[in-house]
């Protein structure tokens, strides 16, 4: 079995989205308010929605979404924005 080779675009992007970001304060507050949010919407949905297997994706989706968007603040100097 041959090794795959990385290439270079590749190794840059799992080097930003593996490094642990220090944040800045109004990144943090931008991150809360995500939180807060994803919260929000969570208890909505245990509110409103019958258990079972749906309502348990559907708070895994809300999770995820709170991940990624937490991630691409944090990460968007990286990406030379801000």
């Amino acid at each position: 079995m041959r090794k795959k080779t990385i290439d270079d675009r590749a190794l840059r992007d799992l080097e930003v989205w593996f490094k642990a970001w220090t944040v800045t304060y109004e990144q943090e507050s931008r991150i809360i308010r995500l939180r807060k949010a994803a919260f929000d919407l969570a208890h909505v949905i245990v509110a409103t929605v019958p258990d079972g297997a749906d309502r348990d994706a559907a708070i895994l989706r809300v999770r995820e979404a709170m991940l990624l968007a937490r991630d691409a603040v944090s990460n968007e100097l990286a990406h030379g924005q801000a």
